[in-house]
């Protein structure tokens, strides 16, 4: 009971964060901004990530003061800082987890984000308390242990299931922004393809290079105009004075 609350700690806080996040970056991807989404997500997972870190180093470094918060009884302190180390070994890198789970459902992938979680608590920590402690002379060290390798190898799934899907769905995403662009455009143009399209912005380039160049030749002949008309001038002005 102690080890589970003090995991809230970690749960609670982060799951705040990217239920604050879900409306940001599910706005975005329902808008067609890919850079947006993956700008919403780096801010959460740097977020978790470093909230995730933090508690960790604390629960590593003063367990004694999380064990206080729910019993003064010395020998239980004790033996439950000895456990805490253990159970939350893994706690570090949990943001990754929830960030990436999260963002799942944002995406609209709420069953992935759904076998993440079954992962995690069935799949794998339940197989592991019955495993591990045919491995260890002490079996409530195996029990505890557990946890933090369930939650390593939920975070190694979830990240490369995350990054596969992601990639996937920002490609798919800048793609439809293109179609978008396009069928703005082609509600003011008469383009009826991508090729057409693109040769059409090339061909506006072109004349508008075409017309630059035009101006400029007309300019250097003005000038050039202007300096004949001077030394003509200049010419006669010497002739009527010399005469």
């Amino acid at each position: 009971t102690v080890l589970s609350s003090i995991m809230q700690f970690a749960m609670m806080p982060l799951q705040g964060l990217t239920q604050g996040a879900q409306p940001i970056i599910s706005y975005n991807y329902g808008a067609r901004n890919p850079g947006r989404v993956r700008r919403a997500f780096q801010v959460l997972l740097m977020a978790c990530l470093a909230y995730s870190l933090l508690l960790w180093a604390l629960v590593q470094l003063f367990p004694q003061l999380f064990a206080l918060m729910f019993t003064s009884d010395s020998e239980l302190v004790s033996y439950a800082s000895w456990a805490l180390r253990i159970y939350m070994a893994a706690t570090g890198i949990f943001g990754i987890q929830i960030a990436c789970q999260q963002t799942f459902v944002a995406l609209g992938n709420a069953k992935i984000s759904l076998f993440l979680a079954v992962l995690r608590k069935i799949i794998l920590l339940i197989p592991f308390i019955y495993i591990l402690p045919n491995f260890f002379a002490d079996k409530a060290f195996a029990v505890f242990l557990a946890e933090p390798v369930a939650d390593f190898l939920a975070v190694c799934t979830t990240a490369t299931m995350f990054a596969v899907h992601f990639k996937k769905s920002m490609t798919a995403l800048e793609e439809s922004e293109l179609d978008l662009i396009f069928e703005h455009y082609t509600q003011k143009n008469s383009v009826k393809s991508f090729d057409e399209y693109f040769k059409t912005g090339e061909a506006s380039r072109k004349a508008r290079e075409e017309e630059k160049a035009k101006l400029k030749a007309q300019k250097l002949a003005e000038q050039e105009r202007i300096a004949e008309m001077l030394r003509a001038a200049k010419a006669q002005a010497d002739a009527a004075k010399n005469g």
